[in-house]
């Protein structure tokens, strides 16, 4: 209940403290991800306008708090956009993405495996191949895979 308390001296020196002290991180930083956030309330603002003066050109911020308003001042919600030479990512929605993304990693997986057993058009796997011989359970009705026989 204490952290509620608007305007609590306390508090706000406390908060300006802890302010004083990214800031002088942000010196230092070339990538900065926040992922502050509460599902149904605004994002609580982390880093201020006034702070990420202290980012050098070239820094990477990825707000993960960005849907809700964002942990850093200058993030705009969907957007990537760079100010004073610092980019600012503000991805929304990230948790839709995904299922895209690792179908997306699945498939180029399973091609290149696939590729793998290709020789001029034809299918052949070469059993010297470190990739396929350790992906392999199986070899002329045999069990063969360490982890399967239990060697």
């Amino acid at each position: 209940q204490h952290a509620q308390v608007e305007g609590c001296p306390q508090l706000d020196e406390e908060k300006q403290q802890q302010q004083n002290a990214l800031s002088d991180y942000l010196k230092k930083v070339d990538i900065l991800i926040t992922t502050a956030a509460v599902p149904g309330r605004p994002a609580p603002r982390l880093i201020t306008e006034e702070m990420t003066k202290n980012l050098r050109p070239g820094t990477v911020v990825v707000d993960l708090g960005a849907e809700g308003g964002g942990n850093v001042a200058l993030t705009e919600k969907g957007k990537t956009v760079v100010k004073n030479g610092v980019t600012y990512v503000g991805p929304v929605n990230l948790a839709g993405t995904l299922s895209i993304h690792a179908s997306e990693m699945y498939s180029r997986n399973v091609w290149n495996l696939l590729s793998l057993m290709n020789k001029d058009g034809g299918f052949e796997i070469n059993w010297e191949d470190d990739i396929l011989a350790g992906s392999n359970v199986t070899k002329d009705g045999q069990t063969v895979h360490p982890m399967v026989v239990g060697k």
